[in-house]
């Protein structure tokens, strides 16, 4: 019979061979064998994107990308023909349905930006283009994500149909990638497409229907930076320094034109406290180009 302490010693040893002998890991091995807690392998960036994909996944499948939230309150105004409001989760343009029309096509061109993230908290932004939301209960949408996760930037191709949840589509997107973003409504029902010129696998393509049960009115275009819905009302925003969207292009009717071309409202991001989150610069000379810049997360 062995002394208590040699008996556990010679336990260990056992199990660390049968560990090495199977090609399992020496050190977890004596952690078993002793009862101390192992020390978890650094993941691999594949493993961690995996990691931070899937956990981007499961927070759509409770709230994402919403429609316009108008802050209560909020202030209004209206400059140059065009008028100025404030949401909660939108920073961009919108053409509206103030004199009746309706809207068929909405598209236009981005790059990437390169998003900064922190380590204690996780963050969102959304860039993207679509139809419907402004002021109905359907938004049909494209684009892409940045999502800083445990401290790293991910960024993402995707589409939603609202109110069903946003799908991730291109887990490879990069800082600097081109991008061209598009809705249609055909007669099979909303054609969505994202094109990632810089990296192809990140491409999209799809048809779908108005969501069971709702009704896809096409009464409005856009073209947005959001802060999508989180748990605890909205993520924070990422710091993206500039967006810069171009080629903005919208079709009503038989009309093809630029955001200008039919009513449109300038849509300023602001917080709870009623501070601007970013700017949103005026149109370019073509009404068809303009800016969103980051100032804070909320």
């Amino acid at each position: 019979m062995f002394p208590r302490a040699q008996a556990s010693r010679l336990f260990g040893l056992a199990v660390l061979a049968v560990a090495v002998a199977a090609g399992g890991s020496s050190l977890s091995a004596v952690h078993a064998a002793t009862g101390k807690a192992a020390l978890p392998a650094p993941a691999s960036p594949a493993g961690a994107r995996a990691a931070a994909t899937s956990a981007l996944r499961h927070a759509f499948r409770a709230r994402g990308p919403l429609p316009f939230q108008r802050m209560p309150g909020g202030h209004e105004s209206r400059v140059r023909n065009v008028t100025i409001e404030q949401s909660g989760n939108w920073s961009g343009y919108v053409d509206d349905n103030s004199t009746g029309g309706t809207y068929s096509a909405v598209s236009a061109t981005w790059v990437v930006p390169r998003v900064t993230c922190i380590a204690t908290e996780d963050r969102l932004g959304g860039f993207w283009v679509g139809l419907d939301g402004f002021t109905s209960n359907t938004v049909e949408q494209d684009g892409t994500f940045a999502w800083c996760y445990q401290g790293v930037a991910y960024y993402y191709s995707w589409y939603e149909m609202f109110p069903n949840a946003a799908i991730v589509v291109g887990t490879t997107v990069a800082p600097g990638d081109h991008i061209i973003a598009s809705v249609t409504s055909t007669s099979a029902g909303y054609r969505l497409v994202v094109t990632d010129s810089t990296h192809p696998a990140n491409s999209l393509a799809t048809t779908q229907p108005c969501p069971f049960g709702s009704t896809c009115s096409n009464a409005s275009a856009e073209w947005i930076a959001e802060t999508p819905g989180g748990a605890r009302g909205t993520w924070p925003w990422p710091a993206f320094g500039i967006w810069r969207l171009a080629n903005a292009r919208v079709t009503s009717g038989k009309t093809v034109g630029s955001i200008k071309s039919f009513p449109c409202e300038q849509i300023i991001i602001v917080g709870n406290d009623g501070n601007a989150l970013a700017s949103t610069s005026g149109l370019n000379p073509s009404a068809n180009a303009f800016g969103v810049t980051w100032a804070y997360s909320y």
